[in-house]
């Protein structure tokens, strides 16, 4: 039998679970999960109107000014556009305040909002645009003109553009509208669309390291169990705030934040960019209590050498994910911020964000697992084969459950291949111990077979990360004549330190076995990775 999260949590994080079929699969969700993502709005504005909702630079907005701005803009996107339930709309900008407008009034009117990664390039861009069959693509003008040469490729009709830079932008044929003629108070209102909550509520393309990048679909339905998974598991409320110092593109910012704050009627915080001391400041001016991000943001406010001359005494609790974390980083963290609940969290884009969080109890000898399955999922481990394997085992992480997406947009043979009979095989090996904590070894393609033994790269990584000198480390397979693949490992070290590959070898092997101790090392600056972050891992293989 597979884990099944509701076995794990108490009577709170439990409460109003049922089962339901979503896309001819059984399993549990919550029973308030059947609503809209604009309803998450509208929801916390007829609570708490006056409240402010986000803030960003200069800038900031109550939850009935957020509401008004919504339902003006989705008015003006029907009336004048013609946007219709179900269309995609492009949304092509870093983090402010009209991405999130933008995307609520899409999801007001029913249709589906394509939140595009604003760190990839123009060619990339192009292949979504085309992909999604986007008619509206709402942008801001540095990216404009960056595309004037390959919208014609697409069927954007109309670009909606933010004119940061006072209108000086590359005509394209007509077809570019100032942002701000959307909030035309005159044009007829609109009612929000009572949609399906099975239905898609937005794309989000995954930016792997190989193959075309494909177009995740987010229903209703995945994304409102997502949140409430959330608050209930944290046991977060109207009282917390936030900072979100990643791209609102991605699932951490955007779910795992933003809409949880929007469903929990808190305080968002928006940073543009990210910058260490921003950060810092803003923890302590702000007195933010909830903090989600990448372990390398971690890793950087470490660094920090000032880091002891703010005060951080208001943040309560904070989420780790998208890549493990060590147990040296995870040991600083809470030396410097002892009171600080930290917890780890694994989950995918495919998942809606969260699949398994660690739980409220501390439990060191565990910290740097991948906790225990939210209440809504169900995680087993399986072969090759797809058999289930006992616990202990090592194998591939299928998950199935309310916040799994239904599949791929336009791609059927890879939605057939990566999601079978309701689970997602999401490519990743780990195992489970017996009390139902996940740990994570490595991605599927990145087990390394040396001499007929199989290596994980993150327990190698994990062990260079613990000495004092090295700030970041990958570790990859490379051909070998004779014993079919080695190991290299690929080293930054901190700033000013100073290393051999003779001392990282030797460090490995005082805590490894031998045949899991780097044979070649490479030092870097810094290393590869792609625009959502990931270490390039094919890259440094072929360096």
């Amino acid at each position: 039998m597979a884990i099944k999260g509701a076995d794990f949590w108490g009577v709170y994080e439990k409460a109003d679970l049922v089962e339901t079929v979503f896309y001819n699969v059984n399993l549990l969700a919550y029973k308030s999960s059947k609503k809209s993502v604009s309803s998450l709005l509208e929801d916390a504005a007829q609570k708490a109107p006056a409240k402010i909702a986000l803030v960003c630079q200069e800038q900031k907005l109550s939850y009935s000014e957020l509401l008004e701005k919504v339902i003006v803009m989705a008015s003006n996107l029907k009336e004048k556009y013609q946007l219709l339930p179900g269309e995609r709309v492009a949304v092509l900008m870093g983090n402010r305040l009209e991405f999130v407008v933008s995307i609520f009034a899409i999801s007001y009117l029913g249709a589906v909002a394509c939140a595009l990664n604003a760190r990839l390039a123009p060619r990339e861009i192009t292949y979504m645009l085309k992909d999604s069959g986007s008619r509206i693509l709402i942008s801001e003008d540095a990216w404009v003109n960056k595309l004037k040469a390959y919208l014609p490729e697409t069927d954007v009709q109309t670009v909606i553009n933010i004119m940061d830079t006072g209108g000086n932008l590359i005509e394209l044929d007509g077809k570019i509208v100032d942002f701000f003629t959307l909030f035309n108070r005159k044009i007829p209102r609109a009612n929000r669309y009572m949609v399906d909550p099975a239905l898609p509520a937005m794309l989000l393309y995954t930016s792997g390291t190989t193959g075309k990048p494909k177009g995740v679909i987010l229903t209703h339905f995945n994304i409102i169990n997502s949140v409430i998974s959330y608050a209930k598991v944290l046991h977060l409320s109207k009282e917390d705030n936030t900072v979100i110092a990643v791209p609102l593109f991605y699932v951490t910012g955007l779910l795992a934040q933003l809409f949880l704050f929007i469903y929990l009627g808190g305080t968002t915080y928006i940073m543009r960019e990210f910058h260490t001391r921003d950060l810092l400041q803003l923890i302590e001016e702000k007195e933010i209590t909830f903090f989600h991000a990448a372990t390398a943001i971690y890793n950087i406010l470490l660094q920090a050498k000032d880091r002891e001359q703010y005060s951080m005494r208001s943040l309560k609790m904070a989420l780790c994910g998208g890549a493990p974390i060590s147990r040296s980083s995870i040991r600083k963290l809470i030396e410097w911020m002892p009171w600080l609940d930290f917890r780890t969290v694994y989950g995918l884009t495919e998942s809606s964000s969260p699949a398994t969080i660690f739980p409220h109890k501390r439990i060191f000898d565990k910290q740097d697992t991948a906790g225990i399955p939210i209440p809504v999922v169900e995680l087993k481990i399986i072969d090759n084969q797809g058999n289930q394997l006992p616990v202990g085992e090592i194998g591939e992480i299928a998950l199935k459950g309310a916040v799994i997406v239904p599949g791929y947009w336009n791609k059927v043979q890879e939605t057939q291949q990566t999601f079978k009979d309701g689970w997602l095989l999401t490519g990743d090996l780990g195992r489970i111990d017996a009390d139902g904590f996940l740990y994570i070894l490595d991605r599927k393609k990145d087990m390394i077979i040396r001499g007929g033994e199989n290596i994980y790269s993150s327990e190698v990584e994990n062990v260079l990360l613990e000495h004092p000198k090295i700030i970041e480390a990958a570790v990859v397979g490379i051909p070998d004549p004779v014993m079919g693949e080695e190991l290299k490992a690929c080293v930054v070290l901190k700033p000013g330190e100073c290393l051999t590959a003779e001392d990282i070898q030797d460090w490995a092997r005082a805590f490894l076995a031998k045949f899991k101790a780097p044979r070649y090392v490479e030092f870097y600056d810094c290393l590869p990775r792609n625009a959502n972050g990931k270490i390039l891992k094919a890259a440094l293989k072929t360096n």
